[in-house]
């Protein structure tokens, strides 16, 4: 099968995972209905502003058909997620109502959060407090997914993918982690740019740093400062794009895949480089440390930490390598 042939079944895989419009009025008009419930609630005893943000895989460029929705509170002051998730649970289950069920509260797990169904359109949406980074994190990955359309192509075949193989699950890589193992291997590889790269921030641009505190698997608290920049618009974006469009524009989707595959198969550098996987600053990886990754703007988290103990073969990435082009449609 030639290049251009396999790019096309690339990209029909691609269109048949795409969410319809249909469902996605259906998920605008489940937040819309939520915002308007949680509104009629009695649901502030931390007597604090509250704004509302959804962010995500929906958001982030990388959605697919069975992307869900992600809801946050923000609060003008630190409260505690998991007090706060519990007093909300309450209030909920107080109103004599049919529209949103609440199916599930995850206390211990690295964020808090309520997973509610919208009862009418059967969409679930997860709840949190606070959650700052994974709203400035989905601006980070959109800005990435909108430098060329391959990124945005590559990062969803590769969910889709890591889905079907079984690899992407909770004890093993996230989709989030897929995705960031991909734009790392872009800059690597084809040049991408670094669109956190402090050279790129002028004097001129208003205060871009945070202070982020929080409740950690509820067992202690945490603090600490985070510089949230990141190049997404403008002058400085669109002369990073062209610089990377002249690059990746005439490499084929299925290349591109193929050499991601064998960037982290068993003969890569991908999981044997002395630094962590990052599509930011570079950092070494503790002594002994084989799977390890920074992410963008969260200190403490790396996002690749619980495979550690659950991947074990390489191989899976070599024969993506072999399969991606010989037999592309069987692999999603």
């Amino acid at each position: 099968m030639q290049l251009k042939e396999q790019d096309k079944v690339l990209i029909e895989i691609l269109k048949k995972n795409e969410m319809t419009e249909q469902k996605k009025k259906k998920f605008q008009n489940s937040i819309k209905s939520l915002v308007h419930f949680l509104k009629q609630l009695d649901y502030d005893p931390f007597k604090t502003e509250i704004e509302y943000c959804i962010f995500g895989s929906q958001l982030n460029g990388f959605g697919t058909k069975e992307s869900d929705v992600d809801f946050t509170f923000l609060t003008n002051s630190y409260v505690d997620e998991r007090i706060a998730l519990r007093y909300l649970r309450q209030e909920i289950q107080s109103v004599d109502q049919n529209k949103f069920k609440i199916n599930e509260l995850v206390e211990f797990a690295r964020i808090a959060v309520m997973k509610i169904q919208d009862q009418t359109s059967e969409i679930e949406i997860d709840m949190c407090f606070n959650n700052l980074l994974g709203v400035i994190n989905t601006k980070l990955l959109n800005a990435y997914a909108n430098l060329n359309e391959k990124v945005q192509q590559g990062g969803i075949l590769l969910k889709l993918w890591g889905k079907k193989q079984g690899i992407i699950n909770k004890n093993c890589f996230s989709s989030y982690a897929i995705l960031i193992m991909w734009l790392h291997f872009l800059q690597k590889k084809y040049q991408m740019p670094n669109l956190q790269d402090k050279q790129y921030k002028n004097s001129k641009q208003q205060q871009t740093k945070l202070m982020i505190k929080r409740n950690i698997e509820g067992k202690k608290e945490s603090s600490f400062e985070v510089d949230v920049f990141f190049v997404y618009n403008g002058e400085k974006y669109k002369q990073l794009k062209d610089q990377f469009d002249k690059v990746i524009s005439q490499v084929p989707l299925t290349i591109l895949l193929k050499d991601f595959f064998e960037y982290y198969s068993d003969q890569g550098e991908g999981f044997t480089q002395q630094y962590k996987i990052s599509i930011n600053e570079k950092k070494l990886k503790e002594e002994g440390e084989k799977y390890s990754m920074s992410d963008p703007f969260d200190q403490e988290h790396d996002p690749i930490k619980k495979i550690r103990n659950n991947f074990k073969d390489q191989k899976i990435f070599n024969q993506a390598a072999k399969i991606i082009i010989n037999n592309p449609q069987t692999m999603f």
